[in-house]
C-alpha cells in the first residue's frame, strides 16, 4: 500500500478499532449481521443486508477458555486498603 491508499487506511485503522461490533437480525427474513457503529447509535434505525427494515439488536455474548499462566507476584509495596494484592 503506497500514497493515499495508505495515509486512508492509517486514518480509518484506528476509527474502527475503537467503533464497537454489534450483532443484528433481521425480523422479515431472520438474517443476523454484524454492524461497526458508534455507541450513540447503537439502536438508530438500520437495513439488513437484504434492506429490510425491521432490524434488533442483539445481545452478544463470548467466551473464553483456558488457564491463566501463573498468579500475580505479591509486592511489598503499599497498595493501598482496597488493593487485591493484599486480601485481608
Amino acid at each position: 500500500m503506497g500514497g493515499l491508499a495508505a495515509r486512508r487506511h492509517q486514518q480509518l485503522t484506528p476509527i474502527l478499532a475503537v467503533m464497537p461490533l454489534y450483532e443484528y437480525r433481521c425480523r422479515d427474513c431472520d438474517t443476523v449481521f454484524e454492524a461497526r457503529r458508534q455507541i450513540v447509535e447503537a439502536d438508530a434505525p438500520l437495513r439488513c443486508p437484504d434492506g429490510h427494515e425491521r432490524v434488533t439488536r442483539l445481545l452478544s455474548v463470548f467466551a473464553t477458555t483456558g488457564r491463566a499462566a501463573s498468579a500475580p507476584a505479591r509486592s511489598s509495596a503499599p497498595c493501598g486498603p482496597a488493593c487485591a494484592c493484599h486480601p485481608s
